[in-house]
């Protein structure tokens, strides 16, 4: 009987440590940050929204419309104001999760913008913007973020 449990005992932690094994997944932070900065260019400095909506909307939902885009960055950009210039400066490896966070700053003739994107996949998969969010200022402090080479 104790022989019975002990081999149960060992089944589950077996299981259970093999249901925990972490997934690891090739990034390329640089490629990611390339597909951030193509959007951005595109949605803010060149303000293309269709272009945009265009390369964006390959797997996502019937409710990603293009009118939800247009107001979604008019709404980042309440003043009206947009970037001239947008660049990748940094990322924030996500781990275990297939995507990274790419930082970007951007800037024209009075004011300068900083940007979150959040992108979705892998080194050989590719990425694609899944969030973007803009900071009033500096971005918050993180351990995990690093500069773009």
């Amino acid at each position: 009987m104790l022989f019975q449990h002990k081999v149960f005992f060992l089944t589950v932690v077996l299981i259970l440590a093999l249901s925990c094994t972490p997934h690891f997944f090739k990034h390329d932070q640089n490629i990611a940050a390339k597909e951030a900065v193509k959007i951005a260019n595109l949605l803010f400095v060149k303000q293309d929204v269709e272009t945009g909506f265009e390369i964006q909307r390959a797997g996502q939902s019937e409710e990603f419309t293009l009118e939800k885009l247009r107001a979604f960055v008019n709404d980042l950009h309440k003043s009206g104001v947009f970037p001239n210039e947008v660049w990748a400066i940094e990322y924030e490896p996500m781990p275990g999760q297939e995507g990274m966070k790419i930082y970007l700053t951007g800037r024209n003739k009075d004011d300068f913008f900083w940007y979150q994107f959040v992108m979705i996949g892998t080194e050989p998969k590719g990425y694609r913007v899944f969030a973007i969010y803009r900071f009033d200022g500096e971005f918050p402090a993180s351990t995990l973020r690093k500069p773009l080479k």
